[in-house]
Order: structure tokens, then C-alpha cells, then sequence
């Protein structure tokens, strides 16, 4: 996941890319689910535009700590993450 201040404000929120294919192998989570642990809004995102399932995923806005707090409980209960590939 990354966190890019530049297209965040105090009105959209916190503006995220969540890499769905990396954080589902790190916790061992089935990558259908992720879409619903994270705030309403989210939207296809591609690091460019020939990405690949690794530099792609999801994008939207935390607005709230209720936001980021959904994900970060639902991820308290995984396994610890694992590697991933280079």
C-alpha cells in the first residue's frame, strides 16, 4: 500500500494505491475479499499502463480513522506477512 500526500486533501481524505495481489499473498487472504475492507469508492488502479497483476490493484481515499481502522483490524487477525516475489 502506499500513501501519496499530493493528491490527498482535508475534503477527499488520504489518498492510497492498495497492491491487492501483494497484500492478499503477504496475509494470506483471498484477494476477492480485499475490496470490501477498504473505504467506499475505490477504483481500478495501474502503476502504468502496462502493468501487471503485481503493480496494479485498487485506489480511493481513507476519509475517516473508522476507514483506516477497518483495514487494520481485519488485518490484525492474519498471519504475519511473508515474503514476496522480487
Amino acid at each position: 500500500m502506499s500513501f501519496v500526500p499530493e493528491e490527498s486533501s482535508s475534503q477527499k481524505g488520504l489518498y492510497f494505491h492498495f497492491y491487492t495481489k501483494r497484500i492478499a499473498k503477504a496475509f494470506g487472504l483471498e484477494e476477492e475479499h480485499l475490496p470490501s475492507l477498504l473505504p467506499s469508492g475505490v477504483e481500478p488502479w495501474k502503476q502504468s499502463a502496462d502493468a501487471g497483476p503485481w503493480t496494479s490493484g485498487l485506489a480511493g481515499y481513507f476519509r475517516t480513522v473508522a476507514d483506516l481502522d477497518k483495514l487494520r483490524q481485519a488485518l490484525d487477525g492474519t498471519k504475519q506477512p511473508q515474503g514476496l516475489p522480487e
